[in-house]
């Protein structure tokens, strides 16, 4: 239970730092005077767009930035944003809960850059968590590419071909059908380019289809930036992890009221795998997913007293086990410095290769031998074994832009019992080495 509330006050902990500061080299761009360079808050995409906090030193103090106090800011190496006024439906208005709203108000906001060039692709999550795109012309025009909704009432054939349906009646069925209007507006912005308007016609509405089509344009009249960092999620990292682990396994056989209770710990043997990292930009740049599998082999023996039936009698016990362990970490990783810290936590299910547990009869002090004292198999054993997982550790960025991770990972699991009146609980103790095979 203590081990539960521990890893619940993990959880929280990591959300809650996930919402505190997070300052980053960067710069603002005032309405007058020089660029100011220093610290820039970056947080998540809604606050990004609505207010910017900047210090000149890390111990200097804090600025907070509105829209219309600056051109734009920026982070090294990472996000830029700049300041335009656009119609955007953005705040709730409401008298009482039948009178609620939404209001659509004009107003100024950070739009994130995505690409930069001749046309620009520019973007913005609204408080609803809605996302919206924008394309800045060469004239400075920045227009919304919409996507809108049309309710339409139809036969009832067209619902049964997977429209979305609002309601039925008889025949007729009231769904809502998505318009391409977008399309429109990415014609008109790159008639300059005719070898790209097959490519207009079919895009999809979404961050990469557009990020991608709005770069051959770019390249096609002539102007090919690098787009930007922006919201654009860096690419999923392939990981080798390689170190030792130990456990210690807590093992109960009531079978026949034996009431036998057995700690033993195991001894410390290699651990090898991969994983792969998936960074969730979106949601801040300290979170990051990661997916792993790890072979580990552990073999447990120990003798113990009943304290049930036959009091006095010791029972002798041995498992072999050998596994592919599989977890899911969500880790949050403290965004600056040389070597900086994490926390991940998740739940992991392992594939048992190799299950093997067996039982013997020993005798006591003084005692003769016993005519059943072979082992014998103690149980059919489980192929599944799952647990909630918990870390902590340092990452460094080499020069080649690799990450190289090293942790201390605890995982609690069901065990290797899967028999009636046998019970089995793990604790397993990790010390890992991770390195990036990709960037």
């Amino acid at each position: 239970m203590l081990k539960k509330l521990l890893f619940t006050a993990f959880l929280g902990a990591s959300f809650g730092a996930a919402a505190q500061s997070s300052f980053r080299p960067g710069y603002v761009l005032p309405l007058s005077g020089d660029t100011l360079r220093g610290e820039v808050d970056a947080r998540g995409p809604q606050r990004n767009a609505r207010q910017v906090g900047f210090r000149a030193t890390p111990d200097g103090p804090v600025q907070r930035y509105l829209p219309a106090e600056l051109w734009g800011y920026g982070l090294r190496k990472g996000r830029t944003y700049q300041t335009e006024t656009i119609m955007l439906a953005d705040s709730l208005q409401q008298q009482s809960f039948a009178q609620a709203r939404v209001d659509t108000l004009q107003q100024p906001v950070f739009l994130e850059t995505v690409v930069q060039g001749t046309l620009s692709l520019l973007y913005l999550e609204d408080r609803l968590s809605r996302s919206h795109y924008y394309l800045r012309t060469s004239t400075g025009q920045v227009i919304e590419l919409v996507q809108g909704t049309e309710q339409v009432v139809g036969p009832k054939s067209l619902y049964d071909s997977g429209i979305e349906s609002r309601h039925k009646s008889g025949n007729l069925a009231f769904y809502n059908k998505k318009n391409n209007n977008f399309r429109y507006t990415l014609q008109e912005a790159t008639r300059q380019c005719i070898a790209l308007q097959p490519a207009v016609v079919e895009v999809e509405f979404g961050l990469r289809p557009l990020t991608r089509l709005v770069e051959r344009y770019n390249e096609c009249v002539g102007d090919a930036p690098a787009p930007s960092l922006a919201v654009r999620t860096p690419p999923a990292r392939l990981l080798l992890l390689a170190g030792a682990g130990s456990s210690r396994l807590a093992l109960t056989d009531d079978r026949f009221f034996l009431n036998v209770r057995s700690n033993t710990t195991a001894g410390i043997q290699p651990v090898i795998g991969l994983g792969v990292a998936v960074p969730i930009n979106r949601v801040s740049e300290k979170l990051m997913l990661q997916l792993q599998a790890l072979y580990h082999a552990q073999q447990y023996e120990t003798a113990v007293a009943t304290d049930g039936v036959g009091t006095g009698q010791q029972y002798q016990y041995r498992a072999d086990i050998r596994s592919v362990r599989v977890p899911l970490l969500l880790r949050y990783t403290w965004p600056s410095g040389k070597l900086r810290p994490f926390g991940q936590a998740g739940y992991g299910v392992s594939y048992l290769l190799k299950n093997e547990s067996e039982v013997r009869r020993i005798p006591g002090p003084g005692q003769s031998p016993l005519p059943d004292e072979k082992w014998k198999p103690l149980m059919q054993g489980a192929r599944l074994e799952a647990g909630i997982v918990g870390s902590i550790g340092v990452v460094k960025t080499t020069a080649s832009q690799r990450n190289v991770a090293l942790e201390l990972r605890l995982e609690n699991t069901n065990g290797f019992a899967s028999s009636q009146g046998v019970s089995s609980g793990i604790t397993r103790f990790f010390v890992l080495l991770s390195y990036d095979l990709t960037k």
